[in-house]
């Protein structure tokens, strides 16, 4: 049910076509595309969606306007106001974007006296950041039939390894698989298929517990640097406990920022906006200018720390 952005309004229409006029304001940079998802209020105010199927220059070459075709009735009217909420090629290019970033983690799988067990170690590390310390999460999966041994342990361990190896599209990338049996056994790939969602699903339980209870005791979230074991960058800061005004850090580390430094990030990322859009100064070797977030009429400046590839985003201007 979202209207998405402002098209125009129809200016002429049948039963499946439409020519929709832009607006002034709206002309600049907005086209529409094949298989955009429009919608519009009926004259009950209802919100109804149809699908440009077709899309091609209007009639009136001294307007803005576009003839959209629909390969069923789209039910608009003549005045009706259109808007986009599903852009085709907007969409084609998040998902071909470098954008997808992975948690990398280290797998053992083992055998016990009744079954498997799979363990997962994850560490994420970025230039001289990293986490304070790694989760080790194990699943076992026990088995109601006599393990087999393999007759060929080469091609056993071979299929093991490669089915550990496919994680899909979590968010978890194995780049070290151990794989400690006692014997070549032949284990089945529905065996190994439970470990593994066994595995996910402990993980990802284990990493929010964690996480919630480090914000909780307002201790500092995953960050560490060379400034000491305790000691913070200053625009970090320490994520405050319940009741506590947000200051630059805690009472038992109150050197690391001085008591009236309220910090100016509002948010440090990884992801890095000018990279992901191939505007990086250290693969183009170009400067490139100032950089924004808009969010309705609040402005958030970002500036760039390169060395350490990080992207901070600043209080509104």
């Amino acid at each position: 049910k979202s209207m998405g952005e402002y098209i125009g309004e129809v200016k002429w229409c049948n039963s499946v076509q439409m020519e929709i006029a832009m607006p002034v304001e709206t002309r600049h940079g907005t086209s529409l595309h094949n298989g955009d998802g429009l919608c519009f209020l009926n004259q009950d105010e209802e919100l109804i969606g149809i699908r440009a199927d077709v899309v091609r220059p209007g009639r009136d070459s001294g307007r803005h306007v576009s003839t959209v075709v629909c390969n069923r009735p789209h039910g608009a009217f003549r005045g009706a106001r259109i808007y986009r909420n599903y852009d085709i090629e907007w969409q084609r290019q998040v998902e071909a974007s470098k954008g997808n970033r992975k948690i990398d983690i280290d797998l053992v799988l083992t055998d016990l006296e009744d079954g498997f067990e799979l363990s997962g170690k994850l560490k994420v590390e970025s230039g001289k950041f990293s986490i304070i310390s790694a989760s080790l999460s194990t699943f076992h999966s026990p088995l109601s039939t006599p393990k087999i041994v393999a007759t060929n342990p080469e091609k056993a361990l071979e299929n093991i390894r490669k089915k550990l190896s496919q994680w899909g599209d979590t968010i978890y990338n194995p780049i070290n698989i151990n794989i400690r049996l006692s014997q070549p056994f032949l284990i089945p790939a529905s065996v190994l298929g439970e470990l593994k969602r066994g595995l996910l699903a402990k993980m990802v339980n284990e990493s929010c517990h964690c996480e919630r209870n480090e914000v909780e005791r307002g201790n500092p979230v995953l960050l560490e640097n060379d400034l000491g074991n305790t000691g913070l960058p200053r625009r970090y800061g320490y994520l405050p406990s319940v009741g506590e005004p947000f200051r630059g850090s805690r009472n038992d580390v109150a050197d690391t920022c001085a008591p009236d430094e309220i910090p100016t990030h509002l948010m440090t990322c990884h992801h890095c906006i000018r990279y992901a859009n191939g505007m990086c100064p250290k693969v183009t070797g170009k400067p490139t200018g100032p950089l924004y977030i808009r969010n309705g009429e609040n402005i958030f400046p970002l500036e760039f720390d390169c060395k350490n590839c990080l992207m901070y985003v600043c209080k509104p201007e």
